[in-house]
């Protein structure tokens, strides 16, 4: 099935390249604020972008990384989930494996080893599993 776009392609991306570079420099809180954002960006208009699922069972997987940083273990759980069954029903998701929680929380965290300004906070990620 062809999707289409978003009407305003150009402007789109910007906003997501926003967000993302909001999401990498920012502390815990901004971050947080970045993936809220981004998620909004693709629950509107993600469905006519292709593997948009995988793209915000991403975010979400995020953002589970971050309600447990600040505590909150429930929403954290929440997320994760939701991430997760978007993974198990995207292609992209199957084939990279990412099809239990430990694996997304793998994946999430290695992705982040440098780069990711809050994630440099949180160097001990024990304390981080949903």
């Amino acid at each position: 099935m062809r999707t289409n776009p978003p009407r305003n392609t150009e402007s789109w991306f910007k906003t997501l390249e926003n967000t993302t570079d909001r999401y990498l420099t920012s502390d815990i809180h901004g971050a947080r604020s970045a993936l809220l954002d981004a998620e909004a960006l693709f629950r509107s208009t993600g469905p006519r972008i292709p593997q948009s699922a995988f793209a915000l069972a991403i975010i979400l997987a995020k953002r589970s990384e971050i309600e447990a940083c600040l505590g909150d273990s429930e929403a954290a759980a929440s997320l994760l989930d939701e991430a997760l069954r978007l993974l198990q029903a995207e292609p992209l998701g199957m084939r990279a494996g990412l099809t239990t929680r430990e694996a997304v929380q793998t994946f999430i965290r290695q992705q982040e080893l440098t780069g990711v300004k809050w994630r440099e906070a949180y160097h001990d990620d024990s304390h981080t599993d949903a």
